[in-house]
């Protein structure tokens, strides 16, 4: 897979097809989305997608959650042109915070911390995490900044699965996330195999149609030329598709170079 490709028809979601899935065992989460971060367009489209529902609302900050909601909230900040507050793990912050207890989706017990210097009773955050399994850590990042005062706006992420949290925040927040209806069961059932069936159709990568040479001129010839002597050639037409000329010398089309010779 060429992680920086881009289908030229990208439909909703082209980007979920970037996702790797765990090789690492039970103890990691079953997919890894950061690799869709490495593609611009994909993250911008990501982006897009996650602030779609929120276009009439007003956001005074974007807030992301230790440690990969850093990535994409500080995505969707910039986008928005509005500043990002980081949700720490423990112990990390060197200035007055208040802090959160919270299980996580592997139920392990943790504690979150923001700082206190910047919420202000009535400011309206956009809270923004990678993905919502549990929905343990979104909801106390929820609960914590509100209890500093924070309206929340609503919740982010690139998937909210339906579990017993991930409803909860439905119901009680506005939300978004990236994963269209017809493959939200399979995220829910954590289906990778279906899933990628699903998602090879939503991913359709331009490979430009082979181009019929015209006939050489000089430049041509010379490139010709450097074929014979082992130099390779650069494309020997501006229209010819640059996949085509990847392939080894033994298996470039001798016919062409024949054809060019019969035109001398």
């Amino acid at each position: 897979m060429d992680v920086l490709a881009v289908p030229a028809d990208r439909r909703k979601g082209w980007y979920l097809s970037l996702m790797a899935p765990n090789t690492k065992g039970p103890t990691f989460a079953w997919l890894d989305p950061s690799r869709l971060y490495c593609n611009s367009q994909a993250l911008a489209d990501c982006v897009k997608d996650l602030l779609s529902p929120f276009h009439n609302d007003t956001i005074d900050l974007v807030a992301g959650i230790d440690a990969m909601g850093f990535i994409l909230g500080a995505s969707v900040a910039t986008t928005l042109g509005k500043g990002f507050l980081a949700v720490r793990k423990a112990g990390h912050l060197c200035v007055a915070t208040q802090s959160q207890n919270y299980s996580d989706y592997t139920g392990t017990e943790k504690t979150m911390e923001v700082r206190v210097d910047l919420l202000k009773p009535g400011m309206r955050v956009l809270l923004v995490d990678q993905w919502i399994e549990t929905g343990g850590t979104m909801k106390a990042a929820v609960q914590l900044l509100e209890r500093l005062g924070a309206t929340v706006v609503g919740v982010a992420a690139v998937a909210i699965e339906n579990t017993e949290g991930g409803k909860w925040l439905k119901e009680n927040y506005k939300f978004s996330h990236c994963i269209p209806e017809e493959l939200q069961s399979h995220i829910d059932q954590k289906c990778l195999e279906s899933l990628k069936i699903k998602l090879s159709n939503t991913t359709r990568i331009h490979i430009p149609q082979r181009k019929t040479l015209s006939r050489p001129g000089k430049t041509e010839l010379k490139d010709v030329r450097k074929f014979y002597s082992g130099v390779p050639p650069p494309a020997l037409t501006t229209e010819n598709p640059s996949h085509e000329l990847e392939s080894s010398h033994s298996l470039f089309p001798l016919r062409k170079i024949l054809t060019f010779s019969l035109h001398l």
